[in-house]
């Protein structure tokens, strides 16, 4: 069944848990250095004009029946002016949840108090009870963090992630995600993967219209998944503060793999849109080196509807080479694409086809503005509904009667027309149900018997 994704859009909400991937290297020591400061420290969203990568794969994952916990996130525990545990060891890929007991704000922020790149990896911050921040881990190494407070600092509020290598018995029983030996692929407890793009396009991520090309229709089996995988790389940004200069010195974490962790499910038997909204990210600037970071760790929502769609309304604009109508409903305009499958044909056609068993069909060229339509598609993203069928009200198709003769020029048998050449002009006509075909001598015949004597179109000859 067909499927695609429409767009991701840019909100963070208060309290929600943040994604964020770790960067790649051990920790670093201690402190300062966050916010928007020319020094280093997050960027936010704001700042920035665009921020283009090149998307190489996206993959969805599917879920597997029976997964065990090892997948699930190792809590920490924010109490006053501690971390519990300060210590956690995890393996490479593994998730990290900071869960608040307490209404106080604290933030979890990489490196330590006064280190000036602190902050450079991971700076998230959460207040009230039940409040969580989650990272994925997807580099070895030791990672320190603290919390970014004048009291915090004071009190030593600190604390530290191992990442180690995974476990090498769990990699021969079923390789876990993030993987760099086996390029990245989740064979293991995550289920099948589904490659739904291959190649190279180029999206800018603060673009809704952009991305939403790039996650293009696809054959999608019907089943339950678990999230999406998108590879990307080169990366070029571009600040408001000076639009002129494109930035390329920009880091990519997880060796470019961006990791949406969301369960969604698809029905049999169903066209559908996969929604995508988009909750956030992470761009920081590493001190003055002029060199940015951006942890590919996306939190998302996904939302999955029938992209079957059933409207009525009048043409308003026929565009005969793009071969798309537009059509003025109640409350839209909307932009119809008439692809060579497209059944086109009026209410009197349909009555012709209970009549006779064969429906007879309409062109494009028949579309006029002013009439009125109706259209069965399917919803496309960010473009044109693609038409299944549209079928013209009877009053609005325009015929006129006309009588000429001519000599046949050619003969199409399987679309049922003949072009007769009469005088300067040439005329495709086409042969239906209910046209007579006889001849002057049949005519004769006619006369004779009081029968009239037909011919088929195989029977013509140029």
């Amino acid at each position: 069944m067909k499927s695609c994704f429409r767009y991701l859009s840019m909100a963070v909400a208060a309290g929600l848990p943040l994604v964020l991937a770790s960067c790649g290297g051990g920790g670093g020591g201690g402190g300062g250095g966050t916010g928007g400061s020319p020094s280093g420290g997050p960027v936010n969203i704001s700042e920035i004009e665009s921020l283009t990568v090149t998307v190489t794969r996206i993959e969805l994952q599917k879920c597997e029946d029976g997964e065990d916990d090892d997948d699930s996130p190792k809590i920490v525990h924010v109490k006053d002016h501690e971390f519990d545990p300060a210590s956690i060891t995890i393996e490479r890929g593994d998730t990290v949840r900071w869960v608040w007991d307490t209404d106080t704000e604290h933030t979890v922020t990489s490196g330590a108090a006064g280190d000036p790149d602190a902050g450079s990896l991971f700076d998230a911050s959460s207040s009230g009870t039940g409040s969580a921040v989650e990272l994925t881990f997807a580099d070895e190494g030791s990672f320190p963090y603290f919390s970014n407070t004048e009291t915090d600092i004071d009190a030593g509020m600190a604390g530290v992630v191992n990442v180690e290598p995974e476990d090498e018995e769990d990699r021969a029983v079923a390789p876990r995600k993030h993987d760099d030996e086996n390029d990245g692929e989740d064979d293991g407890d995550e289920g099948e993967r589904l490659v739904v793009f291959e190649g190279a396009t180029d999206v800018d991520l603060l673009d809704p219209i952009a991305l939403s090309e790039a996650l293009t229709t696809a054959e999608v089996p019907a089943g339950k998944y678990c999230g999406i995988r998108l590879n990307i790389e080169n990366p070029r940004l571009v600040l408001k503060s000076d639009p002129e200069t494109v930035i390329t010195n920009v880091h990519l974490t997880a060796n470019g793999r961006l990791f949406i962790k969301e369960e969604f499910e698809i029905q049999e038997n169903m066209d559908v849109l996969i929604l995508v909204d988009f909750g956030g990210m992470h761009l920081v600037k590493a001190g003055n080196s002029g060199k940015y970071v951006l942890t590919p760790q996306l939190k998302v929502d996904i939302s999955v509807i029938d992209a079957h769609t059933t409207f009525t309304g009048e043409i308003v604009a026929v565009d005969a080479d793009a071969q798309i109508i537009q059509v003025q409903t109640d409350t839209e305009t909307i932009d119809v694409a008439v692809g060579p499958g497209t059944v086109i044909s009026s209410d009197d056609d349909a009555d012709d086809a209970a009549d006779a068993g064969t429906p007879i069909l309409l062109g494009f060229s028949d579309f006029e503005v002013g009439q009125t339509v109706s259209v069965d598609g399917l919803l496309t993203v960010a473009g044109p509904v693609n038409a299944g069928t549209i079928e013209i009200a009877d009053e609005d198709v325009v015929t006129n009667d006309v009588t000429f003769t001519g000599t046949i020029v050619s003969v199409d048998t399987v679309n049922s027309v003949v072009q007769v050449q009469s005088g300067a002009d040439t005329f495709d006509v086409a042969i239906g149900v209910g046209t007579v075909i006889t001849t002057d001598d049949d005519a004769d015949d006619a006369a004779d018997t009081g029968a009239t004597v037909t011919l088929a179109i195989g029977q013509l000859r140029v």
